[in-house]
């Protein structure tokens, strides 16, 4: 999901007032930016290729500002605020 500049820096916001002590595990920088949200599909997959009890999970892709390295946040309900 492609994201306006407004709901980036509303996304920022929300990762960065839950998230106080979030270092990147790599260089150990604390700075992050938000560039979207991505939609995962999760659910029990049979053997035949068969999806049961699908649910879709929001997470944001933040980026650390010094090596690139991208953590993805589940934001434990859709869009965090985020309009659509």
């Amino acid at each position: 999901m492609a994201l306006s500049q407004e709901q980036r820096d509303a996304l920022n916001t929300y990762v960065r007032e839950r998230m106080k002590t979030l270092r990147c595990p790599l260089c150990g920088n604390n700075v992050f930016k938000g560039y979207g949200v991505l939609k995962i599909e999760v659910g029990d997959l049979e053997p035949s290729g068969v999806t049961w009890d699908a649910t879709t999970m929001p997470f944001a892709a933040m980026v650390c500002t010094v090596c690139g390295n991208t953590l993805f946040i589940h934001l434990g309900k859709p869009g965090a605020g985020l309009t659509e």
